[in-house]
């Protein structure tokens, strides 16, 4: 196979024109989200340089992307690279497209959002949670009390407490 200097002319030869969305048929990154965007690497000042293929194509078809702004798809397929798919916007719009959409990982999926231990966040463990709603006692071992032994916030013992935060436990 020939090696295409040109970036413009490889980068055409890199996506399918379906009927509607083009799709990247190279490589394709994982953004940590969950979806696959595809990466386009190209030659800048003798070093090679990844970029998302949506964004270049913006770039090429629809000039400079603003600081701040990102390439986002009406589609919803991160795979796609056809500009009329493709609009600018900030974080904040982008995620108001994708809530308005259903998109949203809590919203699509609640299932799998991450609770207790799973949590990213997490200070404690479901052992943790049990001696703490054991330990309390309102008038001899309290909140104050309860704050300072496991280095967590009033509000943070006081939910589990009440079982609003923990519930599966």
């Amino acid at each position: 196979m020939r090696h295409l200097s040109n970036p413009l002319e490889r980068f055409n030869k890199s996506f399918h024109k379906g009927n509607s969305c083009w799709e990247w048929l190279g490589v394709k990154k994982d953004n940590g989200g969950g979806y696959f965007y595809g990466v386009f690497s190209i030659r800048l000042n003798g070093k090679w340089r990844s970029r998302y293929a949506h964004r270049f194509m913006w770039e090429q078809s629809k000039g400079n992307i603003p600081n701040g702004l990102l390439v986002c798809h009406h589609c919803d397929n991160p795979g796609c690279v056809n500009p009329k798919h493709l609009f600018l916007g900030t974080h904040k719009d982008n995620s108001q497209d994708a809530s308005k959409k259903g998109r949203c990982c809590m919203q699509a999926h609640p299932e799998k959002r991450p609770i207790g231990e799973r949590n990213a966040h997490c200070k404690i463990n479901k052992t943790k949670v049990v001696i703490i709603r054991r330990l309390y006692k309102p008038y001899s071992y309290t909140v104050n009390r309860l704050t300072k032994e496991f280095k967590l916030s009033r509000s943070q013992i006081k939910r589990i407490i009440a079982h609003t935060s923990w519930k599966h436990v």
